[in-house]
């Protein structure tokens, strides 16, 4: 009887039996006021799909009234170059739907994750006027891949699961810079309901650390924010977070069938090599996303702003140290906006729920 209640013991320890019970809401009640500066008054687009800053611009990804999906900005605000159209010719894209910077901080990749497409260029030819990309290839993979990120030894990819009850699904997966794939990444949060988990993890977002070694990863239907390392062989866990528990009934495919009961959690993230920023909810109403918190890679709550914008995709800027996005304002109209992230910000200021 005691080996079997010290294998018991040793399990749940191991499993972190106990962890998905702490289940403490985000303290959105004492967020404090973050203004944002309006860059461009209105993207004329009805979907943005990413936005990333590389060097000293920026990069976003949404579809113009001239079929062009890349957009290369100042980080004023100037647009500066349209590129990369609808098509399947040299330089053109089905979806793209990421932006990955390369290290070097003067090319960068755009991916098309419908047909597993990836396609570089180089700033200072854009600049110059030359829309033709450096190279193009296609990944060989045997998953969808929703994005692409560029880990410190290759590639990271966010993959969309599977929620059929009876098969194997896989969240992550680790890839050489050709598209080798290295290591998948295949358990899911804690929960109950496996089929709502999975089903819940549809809707998700992810973003690297600028140094490519650390991933965080949130729930929009519910809300959860994972934290891993990314190593060169593998991805682990560092440390999860329960705010919301996914709570909606769902089909036989694991669909959800009534939204109006769904807490929306997450959205788009970004990160610095000290911090996670994401976007948050918190109600029932998905068209909300008007909050922005920020996390220690440890998991700590260090702030909450309020804005009064949906963050429809973001990105964080080092240099100026301030968080680019492209939002959607109370009055329907995309914006590209700035928001300077106060220096020396305590916990204690600006969020119920630090850690000590």
């Amino acid at each position: 009887m005691k080996k079997l209640l010290l294998f018991l013991f040793t399990l749940c320890a191991c499993c972190g039996c106990g962890q998905r019970t702490i289940v403490r809401p985000l303290a959105v009640d004492r967020a404090v006021p973050l203004e944002g500066v309006v860059l461009e008054d209105s993207l004329f687009t009805s979907f943005a799909a990413n936005l990333q800053v590389i060097g000293d611009y920026l990069v976003a990804i949404y579809l113009d009234t001239c079929t062009n999906q890349g957009h290369l900005y100042t980080k004023n605000g100037e647009r500066l170059v349209d590129f990369c159209p609808i098509g399947k010719g040299p330089g053109d894209a089905i979806a793209a739907s990421v932006v990955v910077p390369d290290r070097d901080t003067t090319t960068f990749w755009i991916y098309d994750a419908q047909v597993k497409k990836m396609i570089r260029w180089h700033l200072d030819s854009l600049l110059a006027g030359n829309r033709t990309p450096m190279e193009e290839r296609v990944l060989d993979v045997p998953f969808f891949a929703d994005e692409i990120f560029a880990a410190a030894n290759g590639m990271a990819g966010l993959l969309r699961a599977s929620i059929i009850p009876t098969r194997h699904a896989d969240r992550f997966a680790l890839l050489t810079r050709e598209g080798e794939v290295k290591y998948r990444y295949d358990r899911f949060p804690e929960a109950t309901d496996t089929i709502r988990m999975k089903s819940a993890w549809r809707s998700s977002s992810a973003t690297l650390s600028p140094d490519g070694k650390r991933l965080a990863a949130g729930i929009r239907f519910g809300a959860i924010l994972e934290f891993f390392d990314v190593e060169e062989e593998t991805i682990r866990q560092r440390h999860i977070e329960y705010f919301v528990e996914p709570e909606f009934p769902y089909d036989q495919w694991g669909n959800p069938t009534d939204y109006e009961v769904i807490t929306f959690g997450f959205g788009p993230l970004c990160a610095s090599n000290k911090q996670v920023y994401a976007a948050y909810n918190g109600t029932k109403n998905f068209q909300k996303m008007d909050y922005l918190a920020v996390f220690s890679w440890n998991g700590a709550s260090e702030a909450v702003y309020r804005t009064g914008v949906r963050f429809m995709r973001t990105a964080y800027d080092e240099t100026t140290h301030a968080i680019f996005a492209i939002a959607l304002s109370p009055e329907g109209e995309y914006r590209l906006m700035r928001f300077d992230l106060p220096l020396g910000t305590s916990s204690d200021t600006a969020s119920g729920n630090a850690k000590p």
